[in-house]
């Protein structure tokens, strides 16, 4: 009986390993694809952005963040005018990059030295809205 049940448990180990490969390239497929996905929408934002960037002052300058770095701070913003529909199609694009690469970060532990980021200025210059450094 005791070698039964050692074939057994071997039998269960060698399953449990097999499941881990299968979810560690699972894992890097989603990675692979998510990456894919945020580079395509990334290229939408900058043309949304391009093609609405036009301004006639600074109120009319509207700033989003995209993306999610390992402490939780956007990676970037992007600044553009307030054409109508302008802020929904870019928004939309943004906060979908957004939420995949927060499910990247979802798991690893944060870095201690994180410090909160500030929303940039925008200002109007030369009839194209522009981020303030």
């Amino acid at each position: 009986m005791s070698a039964r049940v050692s074939r057994i448990g071997r039998g269960v180990v060698a399953l449990a390993l097999v499941g881990v490969a299968a979810r560690a390239i699972a894992v890097e497929e989603t990675s692979a694809g998510d990456a894919e996905r945020v580079a395509k929408l990334e290229a939408e934002i900058a043309a949304l952005v391009q093609q609405h960037a036009s301004c006639s002052s600074a109120r009319a300058c509207r700033v989003m963040p995209v993306g999610f770095d390992a402490c939780g701070n956007p990676r970037y913003h992007v600044t553009f005018g307030d054409a109508p529909g302008a802020w929904r199609e870019i928004y939309r694009r943004a906060l979908t990059v957004t939420y995949t690469e927060e499910d990247t970060f979802d798991a690893a532990p944060r870095p201690t030295d994180c410090r909160a980021v500030a929303l940039p200025d925008t200002t109007c210059s030369d009839g194209r809205c522009v981020l303030v450094r």
